[in-house]
């Protein structure tokens, strides 16, 4: 456990500031790059005990769900958008 606790918040820095950098750069994959880092964090949240983070995991996970769904799906396959692809 201590190579996870000391190592891995290396790595998730890493991994969050190039998910950062390819969310900028509006390319596709940046947020299922976010998806899988916060599986590690997860991971670390668990393994050292730091509950109070899992809110934040929790959430930040629907995020970067919804923005890679929105990111990744046509505009008329929308719920909630008109044929032109505008809001109701």
């Amino acid at each position: 456990m201590d190579v996870v606790r000391d190592y891995l918040p290396w790595l998730l820095s890493a991994i969050t500031i190039w998910m950062t950098l390819l969310a900028g750069n509006m390319h596709r994959s940046a947020w299922l790059v976010g998806l899988a880092n916060q599986v590690l964090w997860l991971i670390w949240i668990v393994a050292i005990g730091a509950w109070g983070l899992l809110p934040l995991n929790a959430t930040l996970s629907v995020v970067y769900a919804r923005n890679h769904w929105r990111w990744n799906t046509p505009k008329r396959a929308r719920p909630g958008t008109d044929a032109r692809g505008g809001g109701r």
